[in-house]
């Protein structure tokens, strides 16, 4: 007898702090043109972590930018952490000490953007329980019907540590993944699979791992480095499971290890995508993870719940990778981790 799956997933998301995530219609405004034309400058600039506009040093890691946002000469920054690869733009546009100003001045350049930014991003505003502050409005773009850039923009007013009302553009620098959200159809994709893979992924998001999918200890040279491993309940065909247990919680690793040359390897990396892609649901998106970690022979995409166009929440996820020369030993020639 087959086994039989209730698959149930709780998505927790605090949708009575935001407003509805649209994309701007076009407004009837007369819009600040010097500032548009100098916004999108620096917006273009950004995959290149403004490379093009660092001029003085103000202290380590931190410039003024050769393009200011602001009216006011240096409130327009460009820095970053030391332990962070990405640059952040950073344009103080009002700083006074009443919020009834602050809030004039979030809205005027909000509308700004409005007019600027029209049919071609999603927004989604901010705003804290009980009190009109801060208010935050974040922007990702829309890359065509069914995918977006994820927010690297936001303007937020709010009060500063020294009881200054600010408003402020934050442009965050560096490569964005592009997200597709996911349209999957269940008739692709072989039931037993799906109801498995849903199986473990709701047993995840509910934090049921303990109760639904781990087995036995494994004693002994089978441990996995870096926390307790225990054999799964549940598995899949070729491949080696195991439910480890580290320092922030629980996830899953399986392992796919026959012999295959790179053209096998590529074939069954997208036989598993398709598998996952069409096991999941539509609140789901998938992008291709950019940066320095992942060489030039692996391959690593992502799957994560969609947070209204806006964001990705990776608290959660499916990373399907592709491994070669030294990671093949630890992880295999492909491997799918579920947190």
């Amino acid at each position: 007898m087959k086994k039989q799956y209730r698959v149930i997933l709780f998505l927790c998301l605090y949708t009575q702090l935001y407003s509805v995530t649209s994309l701007f219609a076009k407004n009837n405004l007369t819009g600040d043109t010097s500032f548009q034309y100098k916004l999108n400058a620096l917006l273009k600039d950004a995959d290149s972590n403004f490379i093009n506009y660092k001029s003085t040093e103000i202290n380590y890691l931190h410039y003024n930018s050769k393009i200011e946002l602001s009216n006011t000469p240096g409130n327009t920054t460009i820095g970053k952490e030391f332990s962070f690869s990405k640059w952040t733009l950073t344009a103080i546009l009002y700083s006074g000490i009443t919020q009834q100003e602050a809030e004039h001045y979030f809205y005027y350049y909000e509308h700004i953007l409005s007019e600027m930014f029209a049919n071609t991003c999603f927004s989604k505003k901010y705003t804290a329980p009980n009190t009109s502050f801060p208010i935050q409005t974040s922007y990702s773009r829309k890359t065509s019907d069914n995918s977006f850039e994820p927010s690297r923009m936001h303007i937020t007013a709010y009060k500063n540590n020294s009881n200054q009302y600010q408003v402020v553009i934050t442009i965050e620098g560096g490569a964005k993944s592009i997200c597709t959200i996911l349209n999957p159809d269940s008739t692709k994709i072989n039931p037993d699979y799906r109801h498995v893979l849903q199986y473990i992924v709701s047993s995840f998001y509910n934090n049921k791992v303990q109760e639904n999918l781990v087995e036995e200890l494994i004693k002994g040279t089978d441990k996995f480095p870096g926390g307790e491993a225990y054999r799964s309940k549940y598995c899949f065909e070729n491949a080696n499971c195991k439910i480890i247990k580290g320092v922030d919680g629980y996830f899953m690793k399986i392992r796919y290890e026959q012999n295959m040359n790179e053209e096998q390897k590529d074939e069954y990396f997208n036989t598993l995508f398709n598998s996952i892609y069409h096991s999941l649901w539509n609140v789901f998106v998938w992008y291709k993870e950019t940066g320095d970690v992942i060489d030039d022979k692996s391959s690593k995409i992502i799957f994560c719940l969609d947070t209204d166009h806006i964001y990705t929440n990776n608290l959660h996820k499916i990373v399907l990778q592709k491994h070669s020369g030294k990671w093949e030993t630890l992880f295999g020639k492909i491997s799918i981790t579920i947190q």
